[in-house]
């Protein structure tokens, strides 16, 4: 039986929960921990406006295990 842990971008496959929302007032963000055709790790933030992603261009990092958004504010802790 599965649960809800899988290997995300450290490991192989997928990770649970597939996006996080940035919870604040106005619920304008969530993102997602991908790898990119080289196998590097990245974030891909987006916009809740219009589903699209901000920026048009995700944010490539070496080694990302996970992330989390602030409680209170759009800032997000990376876990190298």
């Amino acid at each position: 039986v599965g649960g809800a842990k899988s290997a995300g971008p450290g490991g192989q496959g997928l990770q649970w929960p597939l996006f996080k929302w940035c919870q604040t007032e106005d619920d304008k963000y969530f993102a997602r921990l991908a790898r990119n055709k080289a196998g590097k790790t990245m974030i891909s933030v987006y916009d809740t406006k219009d589903m699209s992603l901000l920026d048009k261009k995700s944010i490539q990092m070496e080694n990302v295990v996970d992330f989390n958004w602030s409680p209170k504010e759009a800032i997000m802790c990376v876990y190298q």
